[in-house]
């Protein structure tokens, strides 16, 4: 793990200014990518490689835990087709 200046290891320095659950907008801009692309990761095509989400109205939520999960699993992956 990557550890910040304050001492935080990523992907927890990352998530700390979010809440408990997250926007796809908020996912993008703490994973530094599109919105576009986490809705792709949303809805993969092979479930194991799905990001969890809830559909919530006409968006999607994320948990922190699931999202910090995910990243953690696939932290060494360029990108996930």
């Amino acid at each position: 793990m990557t550890t910040n200046d304050s001492g935080q290891h990523w992907p927890d320095s990352a998530l700390t200014a979010y809440g408990e659950t997250m926007t796809v907008r908020e996912v993008a801009q703490a994973t530094r990518q599109t919105p576009r692309t986490i809705r792709d990761l949303i809805n993969h095509p092979n479930q194991a490689h799905r990001l969890p989400a809830s559909k919530l109205g006409r968006g999607w939520i994320v948990g922190k835990v699931d999202l910090r999960e995910y990243l953690i699993r696939y932290r060494n992956i360029g990108g996930i087709r």
